[in-house]
């Protein structure tokens, strides 16, 4: 039996809490997973005292998909009946999402948490996987003196279920917190927008890159430009120094934007070594972008499920340059240059929101249907679906 029409009488609540920048990760990831599941069940985005701005933001989003937004303030949302409007409530765990959540009574027992929490850790080389000590992983990134916290944990370990985005990060939260997640479930893309097109492709795009990347960037850049002479496209980027190369900078830009950069794009560098997952490497490389960066947790998925089916990686660890030498980099651009319509279709279909939904339907009904009896006493309606 098909997702669609097994889980189809299903009701699910994706919440946003107090959202106003347009351009939030954590936010529109919560908004593309409602738009994977609005293909199988009944899917309501809930804006509960958001901008105005992120509000019209997430109705653009989601116009093409059967997702109903509904806003309102939180007074309104604490007065209704949440029981009788959906079995399942999805969220993430940004601390005062949480802390709201937290403060209506039983509505955790209802919700799922997808774990999309800022980075908490700095990843290393394979042979030092994480920090040695709590206090060096608190002093690497700051908000992580919020998230670990009492009601971080008391929140997860209430939930209806607690979900990953990366094996990485699963493996972190049980050694620093202690707590097992459920399971996994990757951030997806939008296919619609992050798809392979036939196009000259010159552009260099860098990713998050910073003053002390300059460095590594040029050296890639003079390498990379043995194959192409356009310019170098700096996304996001924190650069204040001449990198003495034809340049523009490209910051705040939306979905549409990117793909379009993309689609002129001959290779991408992203030094960016933080975050949870690292969705940008998977829309690259789904545009038909191959990528040089740190082994982030997105690649290693790739690395772990889909290597079978990818002739060559389309992806290089930056790290590897030093030990693996040039020659071996020069010839991975060589080879990988007749395989971007391959990799695309690949990528794309395994980070697509239909398929991430899928796999997050079937994982929650594995989870609710095999696990201890009255810990998910509130989904009587999803055991009756069975």
């Amino acid at each position: 039996m098909s997702a669609s029409v097994r889980y189809q009488d299903m009701k699910f609540d994706f919440l946003l809490f107090g959202e106003y920048i347009i351009y939030g990760a954590i936010a529109n990831d919560i908004i593309r997973r409602s738009m994977g599941i609005s293909k199988y069940c009944k899917t309501r985005l809930l804006l509960i005292d958001c901008s105005d701005d992120f509000i019209l933001h997430a109705k653009e989003m989601t116009s093409e998909s059967d997702v109903q937004v509904v806003e309102m303030n939180s007074q309104d949302f604490r007065d209704s009946i949440i029981e009788k409007q959906s079995d399942i409530m999805v969220t993430h765990t940004w601390p005062e999402t949480l802390k709201f959540i937290s403060s209506i009574p039983d509505l955790l027992k209802r919700t799922v948490l997808i774990d999309e929490s800022p980075p908490l850790y700095d990843r290393f080389p394979k042979d030092i996987p994480y920090p040695r000590t709590l206090r060096d992983r608190v002093l690497s990134f700051k908000p992580a003196r919020t998230i670990i916290s009492r009601k971080y944990k008391r929140a997860l370990k209430h939930a209806l279920a607690r979900v990953a985005i990366s094996d990485v990060h699963a493996k972190v939260v049980k050694k620093f917190y202690g707590i097992e997640m459920d399971f996994v479930s990757y951030d997806p893309i939008l296919s619609m927008q992050f798809h392979y097109t036939e196009s000259v492709r010159k552009n260099i795009v860098v990713f998050n890159a910073k003053n002390e990347d300059v460095v590594k960037i040029v050296e890639l850049v003079k390498l990379i430009n043995q194959f192409t002479n356009g310019n170098i496209i700096l996304m996001n980027s924190e650069i204040d120094v001449n990198i003495q190369y034809p340049h523009e900078k490209k910051d705040h830009y939306s979905n549409s934007e990117l793909s379009e950069t993309l689609a002129s794009a001959y290779i991408a560098i992203i030094p960016e070594r933080k975050g949870a997952f690292e969705l940008v490497p998977i829309e690259c490389i789904a545009s038909g972008v191959p990528v040089i960066s740190p082994m982030v947790p997105s690649l290693r998925v790739i690395d772990s499920h889909l290597s079978v089916d990818l002739k060559v990686p389309p992806y290089y660890d930056i790290d590897s340059l030093e030990y693996a030498g040039r020659s071996n980099f020069l010839e991975w651009i060589r080879k990988i240059n007749n395989q971007r319509e391959n990799f695309a279709k690949v990528i794309g279909s395994f980070f697509s929101t239909e398929h991430v939904a899928e796999r997050f339907l079937e994982d929650l009904n594995r989870l609710l249907t095999k696990s201890k009896p009255g810990r998910y006493n509130s989904t009587s309606a999803w055991r009756q679906n069975q």
